[in-house]
């Protein structure tokens, strides 16, 4: 029975991609000679404190990872600080997700984060095409406050970056671009 279903599966993945001939990649970008906090810092556009406001742009894409869909999601984030870059109210940021949404111990979680949940976030960004940002080495360039405190992603951000408050990540940052 087990083995049926999963032949069953099998065949409706294939179908699925199938459906989708001609299909283009997504260009996910991706910035590489990522390898310390300072390139971070230093390869990015725009470094911000702010926080995802509604609503959230869609946009599916023709094409499948392991049975799921790819969507860009753009979201709105108001910004409440500028630390590096243009100082602006409001920027567009553009993150490539799955859909349904892989389950959180899943690898493909590293590669497509998706859209981010409410909450203040320490942004590391690069201009994108026509109006909007790209999040730079995916986890690497994104901090949430919790508690007060950044968090890095295990094994993903920089370790630095982590536990910091907000008035001493600005102070880090500030330090890495010097």
């Amino acid at each position: 029975m087990w083995y049926s279903i999963l032949l069953v599966a099998s065949m409706l993945t294939s179908q699925a991609e199938a459906v989708l001939p001609n299909m283009q990649p997504i260009v996910i970008p991706v910035q590489t000679g990522i390898h310390t906090s300072q390139d971070l810092a230093k390869n990015s556009d725009q470094i911000i404190l702010a926080t995802p406001i509604e609503p959230l742009e869609r946009e599916p894409q023709n094409q499948l990872i392991e049975g799921k869909r790819v969507v860009k999601f753009r979201q709105i984030f108001q910004v409440k600080q500028t630390i590096k870059g243009v100082p602006i109210t409001q920027i567009k940021i553009e993150l490539i997700g799955l859909v349904p949404e892989p389950r959180i111990q899943d690898p493909l979680n590293e590669k497509y984060p998706g859209p981010l949940g409410s909450g203040d976030y320490f942004l590391f960004l690069k201009k994108g095409e026509a109006d909007h940002y790209n999040v730079i080495g995916s986890w690497k360039g994104i901090y949430p406050v919790f508690d007060g405190r950044t968090v890095t992603i295990t094994g993903l951000g920089f370790p630095e970056l982590g536990r910091l408050t907000p008035q001493e990540m600005i102070k880090k940052i500030r330090q890495l671009l010097q």
